[in-house]
């Protein structure tokens, strides 16, 4: 018979869902097709990896297959045979059959025992603090059952202050965070957990698992759109947050038809919005949207920034996860009646793109006129940063930010609802609800999308076919998020009337 074993995400998966890890090897017909943005974040962690063995500088990489773990783990061993003191992706298995690697295996020169390092793309433990201890506790309890006495566990993680200038400086980039301290609490778990999700693998019949807040926490599942098949398109799981769902889920099911009157959320714009639902009727506060209308001053800008990021600095002067913009699309509407003109840029080369896009973008924006936006917060942070690195810009970019219109507020309010929303004020959600438009079926249909493929191009990863085809669908998808506000604004100014 063969031995069971559980690998580290599988672990990982298994405290977040117990079902998904049932599925993952039980049904694989059901496995999701991973998504642009996530094999950037997979990319992005390989990357932040090779950083953290250079911040350590010489030792011995482990580079056998993830899947030939036989091979890998011979390799540890004969390295520690060897007297290496330093050991990356070192790989260790228990007696019961769990295994993992390590990113960082280094001897304390003083005792003679190991410390494991584990790197991390995020900039904060705090963020994941349950996947991240869990993770690092789980390695402790691997490696410890195979021989090796640890001393001390350490996440190593982004430092958000650092800056780049010329070549990236691992040290200044990274910092290692102590956390043996913080395990004591979970490390006796660790192996009655893991000899339970090893049973759940095995077993001929899916765990007993309720759909609820876990399904996205500490991330989306991916089996999510799976379980969520008899749940409504609007439910409970639109209206209560992670603190509060589980409970009513368990109470009043999923339907918003059983939740009695008593169990609504607080809040005048859920309320609104379960109202509109059942009533299948739309809500029109016409005084405010006449309101909202009057604040607007002519010219109208209609603006979108698309941005990347990573966890490594791509440009000098700037920091990790720091969203750079590197397109925008501005529709202008100069006079009521008048015909709709276009702007767009988009950087496309390899390099820097915020000089070309700010002296562009203020180029074409006037000194006067409401810059409408949806979602005010994400543009003028943009424009802050940029007048930050760019002081010659800083007073019109300035300028541009005190002009700012935030057309998602309307709708975020409630001063207009449509129950196609589906509780949401997305774009995403609000265009097909009052408009003909839609994001389906475009080649780049969401801001993930965009930023994941521009930085592949950034990362010379695209052929010249790939990149035109990649330029043709941010050009399409950034026209299309200022199109989208051309129309809503229209849709406001029918609805007030």
């Amino acid at each position: 018979m063969l031995m069971k074993k559980l690998s580290k995400s599988d672990y990982i998966s298994g405290l977040q869902c117990s079902l998904a890890l049932w599925l993952k090897y039980n049904r694989k017909d059901l496995t999701p097709e991973p998504t642009e943005s996530m094999k950037a974040r997979f990319e992005e962690g390989e990357e932040v990896g090779e950083y953290g063995r250079r911040y350590f500088g010489k030792g011995i990489l482990i580079d056998a297959p993830y899947h030939e773990l036989g091979k890998a783990i011979k390799e540890t061993l004969g390295a520690v045979s060897n007297g290496e003191s330093i050991i990356f992706e070192a790989a260790a298995q228990a007696p019961d059959g769990s295994y993992s690697r390590i990113d960082i295996l280094r001897k304390d020169p003083d005792s003679g025992r190991w410390d494991m390092i584990e790197v991390k793309s995020g900039t904060e433990i705090k963020d994941y603090y349950y996947y991240y201890y869990y993770d690092i506790a789980f390695q402790y309890y691997v490696f410890s059952n195979a021989g090796y006495d640890i001393k001390d566990c350490y996440l190593m993680t982004v430092n958000s202050s650092y800056v780049r200038n010329g070549e990236i400086d691992p040290h200044g980039l990274l910092t290692i965070n102590h956390v043996t301290d913080k395990l004591y609490s979970i490390l006796p778990k660790v192996k009655g957990i893991a000899s339970d999700r090893m049973s759940v693998i095995g077993s001929k019949n899916p765990p007993n698992e309720s759909i609820g807040a876990k399904c996205n926490s500490p991330h989306e599942c991916g089996y999510k759109a799976e379980c969520f098949k008899p749940v409504p398109e609007y439910s409970v799981f639109d209206l209560f947050d992670k603190n509060k769902i589980d409970e009513i889920y368990e109470k009043y099911g999923a339907k918003i038809e059983t939740l009695p009157k008593n169990a609504w959320p607080k809040g005048k714009g859920k309320v609104i919005g379960i109202e509109s639902y059942l009533g299948n009727k739309e809500h029109i506060n016409k005084e405010a949207l006449r309101g909202f209308l009057d604040s607007l001053e002519y010219p109208l800008y209609f603006l979108d920034y698309e941005t990347v990021k990573s966890a490594v600095p791509l440009f000098d002067g700037t920091s990790p996860h720091q969203q750079i913009p590197f397109q925008f699309s501005l529709h202008i509407l100069r006079e009521p009646g008048l015909e709709l003109e276009h702007v767009e840029f988009l950087h496309e080369s390899i390099s820097d793109p915020r000089y070309e896009l700010v002296d562009k973008l203020v180029e074409s924006i006037g000194s006067k006129g409401s810059v409408i936006v949806y979602n005010e917060t994400f543009e003028k942070t943009r424009n802050k940063e940029l007048a930050e690195y760019f002081p010659s810009y800083k007073a019109r970019l300035n300028n541009i930010n005190e002009r700012v219109v935030d057309l998602y507020k309307p709708f975020n309010k409630r001063d207009i609802y449509n129950p196609k929303q589906n509780g949401s004020a997305s774009i995403k959600h609000t265009l097909p609800a009052f408009t003909c438009m839609t994001y389906e079926g475009m080649d780049i249909s969401n801001g993930g999308e965009a930023s994941a493929g521009y930085l592949k191009y950034l990362r010379r990863e695209l052929s010249g076919e790939e990149e035109r085809r990649l330029f043709e669908g941010l050009k399409k998808y950034c026209e299309q998020d200022t199109l989208a506000m051309v129309e809503l604004l229209r849709v406001i100014e029918i609805k007030s009337r």
